[in-house]
């Protein structure tokens, strides 16, 4: 039987439509701890991660994160953990998540693991978009007590800059090579900026992360 990661609980999409705000679950460490600890390595992941195999292929054997970027997320010391709530046919998350993968990869104070859309649904809730959906993916940057310190959802901004008016023209299915185009030029670039960003502000005492007040 799959690992229930892998079941496609949005079919092959990253969004979900507005909806009711759940209950905030921020004081809810404890159950964060269970969600993160019965996660997916990336290992794993990756090698289940069958649809859009291809793109997960090349993201993953030919991404990197700069040294730049390598060098300002392990001066944020830690250890911190991300929690990545994913879907494997996500468009955004096959674009973003290997990058993201590199980079914990690289730095010794940062840990990761994934889950799926249902198990993440509550966070994902909280945690939305700026025109309001619950998406894929949302990474929860955790501190040592699985408190959340910040938060990362779907898109870099330079896309969210223009892709927002196609969501809500409800043209995404017609103009999906626009976005595609602009992540394969930006080779996650943008997204392991804003992810450092994150930790940055996390370290400082501050947080980033949409639904929760700095």
């Amino acid at each position: 039987m799959a690992h229930p990661l892998l079941l496609l609980a949005l079919p092959a999409a990253c969004l979900s439509a507005p909806q009711p705000a759940l209950s905030s679950p921020e004081a809810a460490s404890d159950s964060l701890r269970v969600v993160y600890e019965s996660g997916l390595t990336w290992e794993a992941f990756y090698a289940g991660a069958d649809a859009r195999r291809a793109l997960w292929e090349r993201n993953w054997t030919e991404g990197s994160a700069a040294p730049e970027v390598i060098a300002r997320a392990r001066a944020t010391g830690g250890p911190w953990r991300l929690l990545v709530i994913t879907e494997p046919g996500c468009s955004d998350s096959v674009n973003t998540v290997p990058y993201i993968a590199r980079l914990a990869e690289a730095v010794p104070a940062l840990d990761l693991r994934l889950v799926n859309s249902t198990v993440g649904r509550p966070w994902m809730e909280a945690h939305r978009s700026p025109d309001g959906r619950a998406s894929t993916p949302t990474v929860l940057l955790l501190d040592s007590d699985f408190e959340i310190r910040g938060c990362w959802v779907e898109q870099p901004k330079g896309l969210q800059g223009f892709w927002l008016d196609v969501v809500a023209r409800g043209t995404a299915s017609r103009e999906v090579g626009r976005k595609m185009a602009w992540y394969e030029e930006e080779a996650g670039r943008e997204t392991l900026t804003e992810i450092v960003e994150v930790m940055e502000a996390a370290q400082d005492g501050g947080i980033i992360c949409p639904g929760i007040s700095s």
